[in-house]
């Protein structure tokens, strides 16, 4: 199935969602600029969206843990990421350090802190 016109996509509460390897099949070469997951605690492929080239915006909010996010490397056009809640297993924040906007609770196992990004961001404007 094709969705050529779909420029942002949401997937709020679904606590059963645990592949979203499909959606990274179905919107790799689409103009899909927005992909939101929220409340979404059992999905263990989050790396898959790296198909989508065409994104902007990506949001994993409230969903679960993430071993690494290197996959972010494979999204040059990234502008704002969020992740809220949802727990980077190796802590490695630098893949955030080219993305403008970067959203994520302080862990004491990160490599960076929130404050760092802001700082950060108050220096391009």
């Amino acid at each position: 199935m094709s969705f050529p016109e779909l420029k942002r996509l949401a997937c709020y509460y679904l606590p059963k969602l645990r592949h979203i390897a499909p959606a990274g099949d179905a919107f790799c070469d689409s103009g899909l600029a927005t992909l939101e997951f929220g409340h979404c605690p059992q999905i263990t492929d989050h790396d898959h969206v790296s198909a989508i080239k065409s994104l902007k915006v990506l949001w994993f909010n409230h969903c679960g843990k993430v071993p690494s996010l290197r996959f972010l490397d494979a999204l040059p056009d990234l502008e704002d990421f969020r992740f809220v809640g949802t727990e980077v297993l190796d802590g490695d924040l630098n893949p955030c350090l080219r993305i403008r906007s970067v959203g994520f609770f302080d862990k004491k196992s990160y490599s960076h802190r929130y404050a760092d990004f802001e700082a950060r961001a108050g220096r391009a404007s």
